[in-house]
């Protein structure tokens, strides 16, 4: 007792003179939140992607998003900084391609004539009506992160983020080029990329820590030229990128599958209007709020994969379902109706219809079950349809309001999702 009570004295010392330290290294002490985490996070504005994330966009991360062109990376970033605009933080898009369009934005939610730069007819300058998004169109890797270096030194210390206060987005990070090649072509050297980011990246990476910030990058994805053997695909830029991530996403355009078996959004037996198309584009009806077919949509899937989670569990996909054509117009990005559907699907709240004994088979044929459990209950709390047709829980999801934020709120952020 005598030996334990003299540990304990020797410890309580040496501590208390870890504290001094603290204070001379200008150190913080980190208290770490994981039970409230899918409050934290900021949404992808899809409900399937931020149940395999674990909640979302974690504050004080930085995430890495990559695929083809054609698969949806600038479609989900600027769905990310919506939301953030929605919660009136701010949220930074660095344009590092210039293939930014208003009309672009405008689908995305973004209305960017509400934001900073808006001019009269007359040509004057109008005053900001909202201060939540910032577009740049940088020219070099080195303006984008000194740009970040002054505005992260300016936030105030948070190193216990309840949200991430600003978002950073470089789209893509294979775009930008260093200044040694800005100013001289010759002065390029293989690996540049490479050596650029290992020398900004844990710079960065501290400082987004410090304010409790987050930064979100995209990526292309390349072939090596004259492999013959294994996979040629590659993600350029240098393995900094990966090694700095903590969410790092794989976008790839393939249709979904769930369980291994055909998902029922591109199963005839319960959809029987859906007809596939070439280069994987599928076509549906368009139904109008009375449930009457008015035209066709055209879709395409994109599978998202978690290729490295370190805030929940890693190599998890779900699917994404863009849609680029609405009844002939400009469609409107990710659709919310397959979000919702297959979201209440993989939770075991929507079934296919079973037979009972005052039925026939034709006539639960196309239909979907609403399942209730003691944790929650979908009919009660929104007033879902106990039975639907495709076509019913379409028109029903365009008619409700904020069901997204409602869902997330319900069942992500009160754990329901997470449950054991």
């Amino acid at each position: 007792m005598v030996a334990l009570a003299d540990h304990s004295a020797g410890v309580t010392v040496i501590w208390a003179g870890a504290i001094g330290a603290e204070k001379a290294a200008a150190l913080s002490p980190v208290m770490l939140r994981r039970e409230s985490f899918a409050g934290t996070a900021t949404s992808t504005g899809s409900l399937c992607i931020d149940y395999k994330m674990g909640g979302g966009i974690p504050p004080a991360r930085i995430v890495g998003i990559a695929g083809p062109e054609g698969t949806g990376k600038s479609i989900l970033v600027t769905n990310i900084l919506n939301e953030q605009g929605k919660a009136q933080r701010v949220g930074v898009y660095f344009d590092a391609e210039g293939s930014t369009d208003p009309l672009f934005l405008a689908a995305r939610g973004i209305n960017f004539e509400n934001y900073r730069g808006r001019r009269n007819r007359a040509g004057e300058l109008l005053p900001k009506q909202k201060d939540f998004f910032h577009l740049y169109q940088p020219r070099t890797g080195e303006e984008v992160m000194g740009f970040m270096d002054v505005s992260l030194k300016a936030l105030p210390e948070n190193r216990n983020p309840t949200d991430a206060s600003v978002i950073f987005v470089i789209d893509s990070v294979i775009a930008l080029i260093s200044d040694l090649l800005a100013e001289d072509v010759e002065k390029n050297g293989m690996a540049m990329h490479g050596r650029m980011y290992s020398k900004i990246l844990p710079v960065i990476n501290s400082l987004l820590t410090r304010a409790g910030a987050s930064l979100i990058y995209t990526n292309q994805i390349r072939l090596r030229p004259g492999q013959a053997f294994g996979n040629p695909e590659y993600e350029p830029g240098g393995e900094a990128l990966k090694f700095f991530s903590s969410i790092r996403l794989r976008l790839k355009r393939t249709q979904p599958k769930l369980d291994d078996d055909k998902h029922p959004f591109i199963e005839e037996a319960y959809n029987p209007q859906v007809k596939p198309k070439a280069e994987g584009v599928w076509i549906e009806p368009h139904y109008d709020d009375d449930g009457r077919i008015t035209g066709e949509d055209r879709y395409v899937y994109t599978a998202v994969t978690t290729e490295k989670n370190k805030t929940y569990t890693p190599f998890q996909t779900t699917w994404m379902r863009i849609q680029f054509d609405e009844n002939g117009s400009t469609g409107h990005g990710l659709d919310t109706v397959y979000d919702v559907f297959t979201f209440f699907y993989e939770l075991k709240y929507i079934r296919y219809a079973v037979k009972t004994g005052d039925e026939k088979a034709s006539d639960v044929k196309g239909c979907f079950d609403v399942v209730a459990d003691e944790h929650y209950d979908p009919v009660k709390d929104l007033g879902i349809p106990k039975r639907f047709t495709y076509p019913e829980f379409k028109v029903w999801v365009r008619k409700q309001v904020g069901l997204v934020d409602k869902l997330r709120e319900r069942l992500l952020v009160s754990g329901i999702a997470f449950r054991d």
